[in-house]
């Protein structure tokens, strides 16, 4: 499932990208004010520092979005080599309409990154990975990346997102010395603020419809063992709105879910085939927990990953006759896929949407689609034993509900892979969505669990594996 917000000037390091020329040229204003600027405090394993983050988000109507990003960086290590190189993502929804780059050495003239210096791929470490996707990448590398230079860059780009909404991730890996943040809005527009892992801070109105933020001397985030860390760095998150009120930001979690719904409309029709292959699959189960496990084990080992993510498709599942006609599906359609196949032996199942950086969406998180995944949350019939079931929480309306993870090629129904433990997700009903807490698997369950089958032959034993081998593990790992 696509991110519905693309990487927004990510830097990683890309160190076989060849730049076939530079040019000498003074890096602009707002980049050489920094060579005064003091380096903020850190230790002395850190690799580099942000002298200066600004974005800048312009409001056009209608539901569309400029967004201008600025980052200058200081080199101190070997090791923060890689901050030189700036990748871009962008779609059809999202253009990228200017990349620059410039660096200062600290003797000899500036560099400058020419648009023509800047290659352009397609994205390659997707997890799972994409057959088929119109998200491409831009990779810029700034000459003269090394310790004791300062480099910098500006992305523009221009947006036509599904929700107006958008991200201000003030906080980083390494320390920041100075982030700002500026929105313009047309007459008559408002927006919203909230704030996560920070507290509230004011703005002030520079001009009519023109609102700043700073934040001076942010800490780093430490990578330690830990959940992924974007979800405990500070991050603001605006809600626009338009006059009227309508097709702006969502203003509440049942309006994503009820916006979701609409995209997996029929979705889950089911055809003479499907029916045909889920009574098969359940031919020879005796009870219903027995005939569930034979549809999510086919669903899970039997469809292959596989993404074909064009325009809407990065969200909208693609309808299950098709995933079962053609054999595989992402995440989003295996959950429609087993969704059907389990409607015709009578058991209910909703979507889930959930990102598997655990902390990225929090219980104090404003409504968004800020997802990366998709489950499924089954009703659970009657008389089904729970006991061997620790993936299940008891909803208000729903009853006992089960989460199930049909992408993950190990974890059996029943169990949830530790990235979605103790997550929240987004459970779309016919209600509407409602954002959910998913549950924790106690430690005593951790461990690995085997079955096999013992055949005699000529007096001597032998083990001969019949089924998987499966991790039950409140830390394991997403596929």
């Amino acid at each position: 499932m696509k991110h519905s917000k693309l990487l927004s000037g990510v830097v990683a390091a890309c160190a076989w990208i060849h730049v076939p020329a530079t040019w000498a040229a003074s890096a602009p204003v707002w980049m050489r004010a920094q060579l005064s600027a003091p380096v903020p405090a850190h230790d002395d394993e850190t690799d580099a520092v942000v002298l200066y983050s600004e974005t800048e988000l312009t409001v056009q109507p209608p539901g569309k979005m400029k967004r201008l990003e600025r980052r200058v960086y200081k080199i101190l290590r070997t090791d923060g080599e890689h901050y030189g190189v700036v990748l871009a993502d962008f779609s059809p929804q999202t253009r990228v309409t200017a990349m620059r780059g410039w660096s200062i050495p600290a003797q000899g003239k500036d560099f400058e990154v020419k648009d023509r210096d800047i290659i352009e791929t397609a994205i390659t470490n997707v997890e799972g990975g994409e057959l088929i996707s119109d998200v491409r990448r831009k990779v810029m590398r700034i000459p003269a990346s090394v310790p004791g230079n300062i480099v910098g860059y500006e992305i523009e780009r221009e947006l036509q997102p599904y929700e107006m909404t958008d991200e201000w991730d003030l906080q980083d890996t390494v320390p920041v010395r100075e982030a700002r943040y500026t929105v313009r809005l047309p007459p008559n527009w408002s927006y919203k603020i909230f704030w996560l892992n920070h507290g509230e801070s004011a703005p002030t109105e520079v001009a009519p419809g023109q609102w700043l933020w700073v934040a001076t001397d942010l800490k780093p985030v430490k990578l330690e063992q830990m959940p992924p860390w974007q979800g405990i760095a500070a991050r603001m998150v605006l809600s626009l709105q338009p006059p009227g009120g309508t097709g702006g930001g969502f203003q509440s979690w049942q309006e994503v879910g009820t916006w979701y719904l609409g995209l997996t409309n029929g979705r889950r029709d089911p055809s003479p085939e499907l029916r045909q292959k889920a009574q098969q699959l359940t031919a020879s189960a005796t009870d219903p927990l027995a005939k569930m496990r034979a549809l999510a084990a086919f669903v899970q080992k039997d469809i292959r990953y596989v993404a074909i993510e064009l325009g809407v498709g990065g969200v909208q599942p693609h309808p299950a006759n098709e995933v079962l006609t053609h054999g595989y599906g992402d995440c989003k359609d295996k959950v429609t896929l087993l969704s059907s196949m389990l409607k015709e032996i009578g058991v209910e199942s909703h979507y889930v949407l959930i990102n598997t950086e655990r902390g990225s969406v929090a219980a104090g998180t404003p409504p968004n689609m800020g997802f990366n995944h998709a489950i499924l949350a089954i009703q659970v019939p009657a008389g089904v034993d729970q006991a061997r079931l620790p993936a299940l929480i008891t909803h208000k309306t729903l009853g006992p509900v089960l989460f199930f993870d049909p992408t993950h090629p190990l974890i059996p129904l029943g169990y949830l892979p530790g990235a979605l433990q103790a997550n929240y997700g987004l459970l779309v009903t016919p209600a509407g969505g409602e954002l959910v807490a998913l549950p924790q698997t106690s430690s005593a369950l951790n461990g690995v669990e085997r079955t096999a089958k013992l055949a005699r032959r000529s007096s001597v034993s032998t083990c001969v594996p019949r089924s998987r081998t499966w991790i039950r593990s409140s830390r394991s790992n997403r596929c």
